[in-house]
């Protein structure tokens, strides 16, 4: 069975997430604080936590409504759309976007189980009213393990008009997110996090080593803490340190993770790569992978790096490519020379 102190996290995440207040620009003090919304909690609701958090059966068709509350003086166009969770490269569980990266272990999307009428939807919103919006859910057919984690995302819509201001442009833009949970059985799956591909890349004009985080189980990871160290292959000698708490992941995805690079410069040869990983209810991993920088990857990244060189690099290809394609015409020719003779 679930820790209950798993539980707990779990739900303080997904609340947090769900009601959380994503982006805002206004030209006013209107803001996000003229809409708001809440689920209308179904008889398979597990607990009344602020989202859709559901117990659902293989097969089963339901319907869900969101109520979204215009509480300004004048309408307002929305847009919703279904998402399905996964992990920024801020190490954040997300459902603010609906194209993901694309995950090996994802056996289901959120939003490819909402009907197809209902994954994207426009509704205007009358001032001082309350709309309660429905979406219907098509549970697979087979059994799945752990959890499914997507959301109804709730923002403005872009092609609606924006206001005028003396001839500027000006609109209020806002976007909710509301999570929606579901699971078939009690007992979920336990979160494993796996090490992918490593390479060194910039972020900004800082030299980093980027490493990729995989959740392969269906379950969410919490409270997530990093310790990185970054050596020589088969040596002590220390190329970068870094600490990270407080991520997340979603279920069935992957992260890249910036880990800091101590030395000015990067230089190509074999280094060693190891993370230690733990949750706040007690998952641990320790994980490790040798890596390379190439010649090529370490003249790109070091500050001396001519932006002109890989045009340089790609004339010179081009040239190469060139001769060896006359070369092969001019044999051709030659042996068509000579059988004719």
């Amino acid at each position: 069975m679930l820790k209950k102190s798993t539980m707990l996290s779990l739900a303080f995440l997904l609340t947090i997430l769900g009601f959380s207040f994503l982006f805002s620009t206004s030209s006013q003090a209107a803001g996000t604080s003229d809409i708001a919304i809440s689920p209308v909690y179904p008889s398979n609701q597990i607990s009344k936590n602020g989202i859709f958090d559901l117990k659902v059966e293989p097969g089963q068709t339901q319907t869900v409504s969101m109520k979204i509350a215009n509480l300004s003086k004048e309408a307002k166009t929305l847009k919703i759309t279904a998402t399905t969770a996964y992990t920024s490269d801020g190490g954040v569980l997300a459902i603010d976007r609906d194209t993901i990266p694309k995950s090996e272990t994802l056996k289901y999307k959120f939003q490819d189980l909402v009907a197809k009428d209902d994954r994207t939807k426009t509704l205007e919103i009358p001032a001082n009213q309350i709309l309660e919006v429905p979406f219907k859910l098509n549970i697979p057919q087979n059994k799945f393990d752990g959890l499914i984690v997507g959301g109804l995302l709730v923002q403005t819509d872009n092609t609606a008009n924006p206001i005028n201001n003396k001839g500027v442009s000006v609109k209020n833009k806002f976007a909710y997110a509301m999570s929606v949970v579901l699971k078939e059985q009690d007992q979920t799956a336990e979160p494993n996090v796996k090490l992918g591909t490593i390479k060194a890349g910039k972020v900004g004009s800082s030299i980093k080593v980027k490493s990729e985080f995989k959740n392969t189980a269906p379950a969410i990871v919490s409270d997530m803490s990093v310790d990185s160290v970054i050596t020589k292959k088969d040596s002590n000698i220390v190329m970068g340190k870094t600490t990270q708490n407080g991520m997340s992941m979603a279920p069935n995805s992957q992260f890249s993770f910036a880990n800091n690079w101590s030395k000015k410069n990067i230089l190509p040869g074999s280094y060693h790569y190891k993370a230690t990983v733990q949750t706040a209810d007690g998952h641990h991993w320790l994980l490790e992978k040798d890596f390379k920088i190439s010649i090529a990857d370490a003249v790109l990244l070091n500050d001396h790096y001519n932006p002109w060189i890989k045009y340089i690099v790609l004339v010179i290809i081009l040239i190469i490519l060139a001769l060896i394609v006359w070369y092969i015409v001019k044999k051709r020719k030659q042996n068509k020379k000579e059988v004719t003779e």
